[in-house]
């Protein structure tokens, strides 16, 4: 509050760089991670990545906002779900605020902000999953209201989506590792991304055209919002980042993190092996599917395959391969940077 007053309300930019931490990714080396990744990541998506982690998103923003469009959305606030669970909505507030997706301010202070639009939130209760706050930028009060969503962002501005082909490509795996293991049981992964369109920041300069009111809280998000029409495609360059950098490290030339990161490797479980023999249905190569060893004997690395924030991984239990390595007493199957098998030697 006393850092929004000295900078006059209008230089929001400046507000924003001053927190720094999460709220502009500053604990971030981005040219020495660049450096890092640049033999790893595809040049196209290498360059993806730093724009996204330095400039932010969205790629453009156009348009113009009437006093009368911004008073509209005002007195109208929030979906029903919002007031009828004020408790809920706190929790997530609480959630949100913890790790600097945005910035709070009392909801007085909306009327002196410059540049301000307000989108209406709703609250997604799922049994068993963490309620989630939902940013309804399409939202039209009326046909002529302007939304964020229909008039100032557009998705032809964005990179193209890849994650579209990800059960296809999920599924061909799983058909591959038939191909190659017909009876042995195949594992699947999910690897969920927390918060993930929350990692890419709007810029600092426009931040305040995704704004809403809730609990009394005005709320300026630095982290793309969960109904954004571009926050899909700006998270898409970091997904496909992390598929190639994970597939790069299933090498036995880093089996060294395999002792570096034993304590996170025993917290992880798996199904347990089946005591009756199953039998699997077959499935038949052909000239495009031919299985996933190749004509030296070599198992291809693990494909990872997002959709949106989750990461599809499928693979057998247990191989013999020259990847199988002996940690103490318990042998570990190098997959990838996240997913290790820890059997029983015998």
């Amino acid at each position: 509050m006393a850092a929004i007053l000295h900078y006059y309300f209008h230089v929001l930019g400046s507000l924003v760089r001053y927190c720094g931490n999460n709220y502009t990714n500053a604990h971030i080396d981005i040219p020495n991670l660049i450096q890092k990744i640049k033999n790893i990541v595809p040049t196209n998506i290498l360059n993806y990545v730093e724009k996204r982690l330095t400039i932010g998103a969205p790629s453009f923003i156009r348009g113009h906002n009437t006093r009368s469009n911004y008073l509209e959305y005002y007195q109208y606030r929030n979906h029903t779900t919002i007031e009828k669970n004020q408790k809920l909505v706190a929790k997530a507030l609480i959630k949100e605020d913890k790790y600097n997706f945005f910035l709070p301010f009392p909801s007085w202070i909306t009327r002196f902000f410059y540049h301000l639009h307000l989108s209406p939130e709703g609250l997604v209760i799922k049994p068993g999953k963490a309620d989630r706050l939902v940013f309804d930028a399409t939202f039209k009060i009326h046909p002529k209201s302007l939304s964020l969503n229909t008039t100032w962002t557009h998705v032809k501005d964005e990179p193209p989506i890849w994650y579209g082909s990800a059960l296809r490509r999920h599924l061909l795996r799983i058909w591959n590792l038939r191909i190659s293991y017909p009876s042995e049981d195949i594992l699947l992964w999910d690897d969920d991304v927390s918060g993930a369109f929350r990692l890419i920041k709007y810029n600092p300069e426009i931040a305040t055209a995704f704004a809403a009111i809730l609990n009394h809280t005005l709320c300026i998000p630095v982290g793309q919002n969960f109904g954004g029409n571009t926050s899909a495609q700006n998270w898409e360059g970091i997904a496909m980042a992390r598929e190639c950098i994970a597939q790069y490290f299933s090498t036995p030339t880093f089996k060294h993190l395999l002792i570096k990161h034993k304590q996170l490797l025993s917290l992880i479980q798996f199904s347990n092996i089946p005591t009756k023999k199953i039998i699997f249905t077959p499935a038949t190569p052909d000239t495009i599917n031919k299985g996933v060893v190749d004509q030296g004997g070599n198992i291809k690395n693990t494909p990872h395959n997002t959709f949106v924030d989750d990461n599809c991984i499928a693979d057998i239990r247990c191989v013999c391969h020259k990847q199988w390595l002996q940690v103490q007493e318990h042998f570990f199957f190098f997959w990838d940077t996240q997913t290790f098998l820890n059997v029983d030697p015998h």
